[in-house]
């Protein structure tokens, strides 16, 4: 052991320093020239100088393992120490043996007995104490270790700790963090569909560099070691990388694309094999593969709504949705096309259609009943974008494979002239519940002439073991010449579009509706739509 010796004060220095105290230690110098013929006396004064140095070395001595100068002995002074979190008391001891020729590390541990061990510190909560060596007969060596345990893993500046395995907060909460940070992101291949993460954030690369890779599984950290985060991003946005919602990954809005450098998903660890999805930085419609449903909430204040749209062209008169703004272009561009069908779409769809030609000379004719489209008006409606013009209409999907009109952008008399009717004139009368054979509650008063172009029948539970009919009926008379004309929802279906009939209406007259077959067989919630014009000298209220 090579320490340095204290240096020595002068005389000066030391005659400077009479009769103070030492503001480290509190301790009173000696007074020059104070001898027994003073008081106090020079004795009294010393005696209580070391009285105070004892106190003082008390404290620094707990726990001091020093040579006993006998033999394989080490005394061992009396300490209150701690062991994960709970206080311990050993009581000392004047000569614990250790053993001859060795190199032994003295700890205590939970039972407050000193212990040792010639191989190294133990793995579990312990006390380090000091390392001594010995030959055959003495005690050569004895190096205080008290110190490290309050300085476990310290280097280089007092605020670094990197441990060397896990650190256990014991339950408790972590709080006032200016940063949580992480390790740098280093890089993942996917092999098989797989990776194996081995720290929170990674760059994920396709398998071999090819362009694009799917990610369908990620091996689990540690078996049952829960919650563990996982952030990825994709290693080069010239290749994309899909994470699946497959496999062991569960994702909240299907698969996720990082396709752009700056996609990010973050997962946490939720089972021992699996995990699931915290949240992303990027949502795209195209990466939303199911629905949004609103569990039949009102959507509210919308700041924009903007329709996706597509331009299809028309093939054979047949056009397939797949957004809700379509731009439908003719067949071969410059010449006029007719729109009879549109495929796709489930009973509740909506679609705006316009033409997609700009500056040409063809058109779009949406035709009325060729397919399975029905304008307001009965007749065929003409998509024309020309200067300072661009028609648009709206359709409904109404189930049964049927698209109705419930909107167009311009309504012009000379559009829509079909005698003396030329404005649409729409009703709906429902009945809520289970149907009943016999005339309906609701009825409807008529302040108006008009005339009955159709009507349509809907129910939400279908007909079970037969068909049903609903009549409609004028101040109690059938507008229809036999049942076969009625409304007809047969068994097991929910609609029926088919009912026409030209019926005129007088002003003053009580609508109602009268259900037939087998108590209804079962059918419930219905509702007629009623489709009329009305003369524009008389228009609604």
């Amino acid at each position: 052991m090579d320490n340095p010796t204290m240096p020595l004060l002068g005389e000066e220095a030391a005659k400077a320093l009479s009769g103070t105290t030492d503001s480290g230690t509190g301790v009173k110098h000696q007074a020059f020239g104070v001898d027994d013929q003073d008081t106090p006396s020079a004795f009294s004064r010393l005696m209580n100088r070391e009285h105070n140095v004892c106190v003082g070395l008390a404290a620094m001595m707990q726990g001091l393992v020093i040579n006993m100068a006998s033999g394989l002995n080490v005394g061992v002074y009396a300490i209150r120490y701690p062991v994960a979190g709970v206080e311990k008391y050993y009581a000392g001891s004047t000569g614990y043996t250790l053993p001859a020729n060795e190199t032994s590390y003295i700890y205590l541990d939970n039972d407050e007995t000193i212990k040792h061990s010639t191989t190294g510190w133990p793995e579990g909560d312990h006390f380090k104490l000091a390392v001594a060596t010995t030959d055959a007969t003495t005690v050569t060596a004895v190096q205080d270790r008290r110190f490290q345990n309050f300085q476990n893993g310290v280097v280089n500046n007092w605020w670094t700790f990197p441990p060397t395995d896990d650190v256990d907060f014991n339950a408790q909460d972590i709080k006032n963090l200016g940063f949580l940070s992480f390790k740098d992101f280093t890089e993942l291949t996917i092999a098989s569909g797989v990776i194996t993460p081995t720290q929170t954030p990674h760059t994920v690369d396709t398998e071999g560099e090819v362009a694009s890779d799917d990610l369908t599984d990620i091996t689990a950290v540690e078996g049952a070691a829960y919650r563990r985060i996982l952030i990825l991003v994709p290693e080069n946005a010239a290749r994309v990388v899909t994470v699946k919602s497959t496999g062991n990954v569960t994702l909240l809005d299907g698969d996720f694309v990082m396709d752009a450098a700056d996609k990010l998903v973050a997962l946490i660890q939720n089972s021992d094999t699996t995990w699931v999805e915290l949240f992303r930085n990027k949502h795209t419609v195209s990466q939303l593969e199911g629905n949004l449903d609103a569990n039949e909430k009102d959507i509210t204040n919308i700041g924009t709504l903007n329709l996706k749209y597509e331009d299809i062209v028309i093939a054979s008169g047949v056009i397939t949705k797949t957004h809700s703004l379509v731009l439908a272009s003719p067949e071969i561009w410059n010449e006029h096309d007719d729109l009879d069908t549109i495929n796709g779409g489930v009973q509740g769809d909506k679609i705006v259609l316009m033409e997609g030609v700009l500056g040409g000379l063809g058109y779009v004719t949406v035709k009325h009943n060729t397919g399975n489209i029905k304008t307001a008006n009965e007749k065929d409606f003409v998509l024309k974008n020309t200067t300072g013009k661009q028609n648009a209409i709206v359709l409904l999907h109404l189930g049964n494979n049927c698209w109705q009109e419930v909107g167009r952008s311009s309504l012009n008399l000379a559009d829509l002239i079909d005698t003396a009717e030329v404005i649409p004139y729409p009703l709906k009368l429902s009945e809520s519940g289970a149907l009943s054979v016999g005339v309906w509650k609701q009825e409807y008063y008529c302040h108006h002439a008009f005339t009955i172009k159709n009507a349509y029948g809907q129910v939400n539970t279908a007909p079970s073991g037969g068909d049903i009919y609903i009549d409609i009926r004028d101040d109690g008379a059938s507008i229809f010449a036999n049942q076969a004309d009625m409304v007809h929802i047969a068994d097991g279906t929910n609609g029926d579009l088919s009912a026409t009939v030209n019926h005129e209406v007088a002003a003053g007259s009580f609508l109602t509706l009268e259900g037939e077959g087998v108590s209804m067989y079962s059918a419930a919630d219905a509702t007629v739509s009623i489709n009329g014009f009305i003369a524009p000298k008389t228009p609604p209220e």
